[in-house]
């Protein structure tokens, strides 16, 4: 079968990126020819994450460089997506795929020409697209018709799916992880917690920054270590040190071996105000690292049972002082239980055996056999 993956940046290190990577190689490996067509930024590495080399890559080379007024910032816009769309679609009338696989992030509307079998792949929720768009109206009648030309739009969560009402059919297959921990060995009692993701104010650092500042009252022999990198770097780092805590949160960078920090922390704890998915859960519980996460859309809900393999802390409509109280609570309540993380440690290993990569490629390959028939 082949198979054609649309995305335009790859560059970046997050979550999408990664599982995209491990999809289209887990594919390859198995004798499917899977092509990747992005749009490359100049100055980075094309991509960000190993990729198997039997996987074809089509840069279409373009980039929006912005526009020198307002005023002509749109028609600039206008002009890029059209050559956008040409060099998108040029590339696929070559490769003859079977399956297009595209996020409602990136679309271009040229892949439904020619009656591609087109499956939109969501890892945000619906009602979060594209609201930091330069034409978020644009943007939103794309998707909005994509949403009624695709075969199958795939959510990574039953909460997701419910929002694409208009779909021909919606698929709901998470995302998997394959990371088990180091030689699944634990450090016990580091007396140090993680958190990791981009730093990106979906994230809200901001949110477990102030959080921590209160548990550091009650723990000052705790630290937060923060893995990731992102355009709120400084603020977090300023906020920290306005808050007086640089000697109890520390902005880590990227981690190339992210399951050996799970692995040396004694839990993780996730802060977002929304998620596709949570894959940072499920890959530090399947390493054995305990779990914190307020109960966000989407994601969380449907990774942790609260009190059986993690805590789930209250979030939705409730104030920003509310979150940070509860967050707090929660992260006191898990430092002062390690029996509580043993028990969550073992469980979680145990729940996330239904995110095995094998069985979640399993899904896919049976969803792309009953659409090309």
């Amino acid at each position: 079968m082949r198979i054609a993956y649309i995305y335009r940046d790859f560059s970046s290190k997050g979550g999408l990126e990664r599982i995209l990577c491990e999809k289209a190689s887990a594919l390859a490996e198995t004798g499917h020819d899977v092509h990747i067509v992005c749009s490359h930024h100049g100055g980075k590495p094309l991509f960000a994450y190993p990729l198997d080399r039997r996987v074809h890559v089509h840069d279409i080379g373009l980039e929006f460089a912005g526009a020198s007024s307002r005023i002509a910032l749109p028609f600039k816009w206008l002009k890029y997506k059209f050559e956008e769309c040409r060099a998108v679609a040029k590339i696929l009338d070559d490769i003859h795929a079977d399956i297009v696989v595209a996020t409602p992030i990136w679309l271009p509307m040229s892949i439904f020409r020619n009656r591609r079998k087109v499956v939109l792949e969501s890892h945000v929720s619906r009602n979060k697209l594209n609201t930091s768009s330069i034409a978020p109206a644009v943007h939103r009648y794309v998707n909005r018709m994509a949403e009624k030309k695709a075969e199958a739009v795939v959510t990574l969560t039953s909460e997701d799916a419910a929002l694409w009402g208009k779909a021909r059919r919606t698929v709901v297959i998470p995302n998997f992880t394959s990371l088990t921990g180091c030689d699944g060995t634990r450090m016990q009692c580091s007396k140090r917690a993680i958190a990791a993701g981009r730093l990106h104010e979906q994230k809200d650092f901001g949110l477990l920054t102030d959080a921590w500042a209160r548990v550091a009252e009650n723990h000052p022999d705790w630290c937060l270590d923060i893995y990731g990198d992102g355009p709120e770097r400084q603020y977090l780092q300023n906020k920290i040190n306005e808050l007086g805590l640089s000697h109890t949160i520390f902005l880590r960078g990227n981690s190339d071996c992210i399951e050996k920090e799970y692995s040396a922390h004694d839990f993780l704890v996730l802060s977002s105000r929304r998620e596709g998915f949570g894959l940072v859960l499920a890959e530090a519980m399947a390493c054995g690292c305990p779990c914190i996460s307020v109960d966000c859309e989407c994601g969380p809900r449907e990774i942790i049972a609260d009190g059986n393999d993690g805590l789930l802390v209250p979030y939705r409509d409730r104030t920003h002082d509310e979150r940070v109280r509860l967050l707090s609570e929660a992260v006191c309540k898990m430092i002062e239980n390690p029996g509580m993380r043993a028990r969550f440690s073992e469980a979680g290993r145990k729940n996330m055996r239904r995110f095995d990569k094998e069985a979640i490629m399993r899904q896919w390959i049976n969803l792309f056999e009953e659409i090309t028939g």
